[in-house]
């Protein structure tokens, strides 16, 4: 893209984000709350109570199903949701300026970050706010679209999650790993995330053909292969899902 948005720029294009947003697709929203049940049942693989901060929600009904079910949850974001339960704090900013809020260091024994990075100018600077809201020994959990895989390297086309000024940015495992770990968070698990078994197979099956013959070509015809890269954008879409630890001891509670 000619230039990365400025701060006021994505602030402005946030500050009306949830009057549209619906997770995309053609479920109509219900997709929102599958994946707000899915991203409970990954939490709770690692953590039952405590306090959860969710970073970047919009619409998803997430930090009403994690207080639902007894976690002291706060949401942060540009707007607060029309629809957020009032037993959820609320908390108005983002990550994008690199600062946390009064009282929120260290605060937290679960951060959560879904589908949000890829909307982030400085992902570095991002992940410093959301390991510094993480206690000492607390987890982070985050997703991502797919990218760095074997799946999207050999793949004839670029990735189609790229699209500013919504998304801005891509990040592998790899890449995730090396701007955490000097946070002092460790990467635990890397996963692929997705709602079915049914979908699951069906999403990367497209994934695992697209590569099968960009492989050869590749190899082969290089470049073709840039060319091709450059000119289309290929149909795998894959959802990367991230388990970190913050290192540390947590303090007396």
């Amino acid at each position: 893209m000619p230039a990365v948005p400025s701060a006021r720029e994505l602030s402005d294009f946030y500050a009306t984000y949830n009057d549209t947003y619906s997770g995309g697709g053609a479920s109509g929203g219900a997709n929102l709350a599958r994946y707000a049940r899915r991203y409970l049942e990954l939490v709770r693989e690692h953590a039952g109570t405590g306090r959860l901060i969710d970073v970047g929600s919009s619409n998803s009904p997430f930090p009403d199903v994690a207080a639902s079910v007894g976690f002291d949850t706060t949401l942060m974001d540009f707007t607060r949701p029309a629809g957020l339960s009032e037993r959820v704090d609320f908390v108005a900013g983002n990550i994008n300026e690199g600062r946390i809020f009064e009282g929120g260091q260290d605060a937290f024994d679960v951060v959560t970050c879904w589908a949000v990075m890829e909307h982030l100018p400085d992902p570095r600077r991002s992940a410093g706010v959301l390991a510094g809201l993480c206690r000492p020994g607390g987890i982070l959990l985050l997703s991502t679209p797919e990218i760095g895989t074997s799946l999207t390297r050999w793949s004839l086309g670029r990735s189609p999650w790229f699209y500013p000024p919504e998304h801005l940015c891509l990040v592998s495992p790899q890449a995730l790993g090396r701007i955490f770990e000097p946070l002092g968070c460790d990467l635990l698990q890397h996963s692929r995330l997705e709602l079915t078994r049914l979908r699951y197979f069906a999403r990367y099956g497209i994934g695992v053909a697209e590569a099968a013959v960009g492989w050869p070509v590749k190899r082969l015809a290089p470049h073709l292969w840039e060319q091709l890269r450059d000119s289309r954008r290929h149909a795998f879409q894959g959802v990367s899902c991230f388990v970190l630890r913050k290192r540390g001891q947590a303090q007396g509670r």
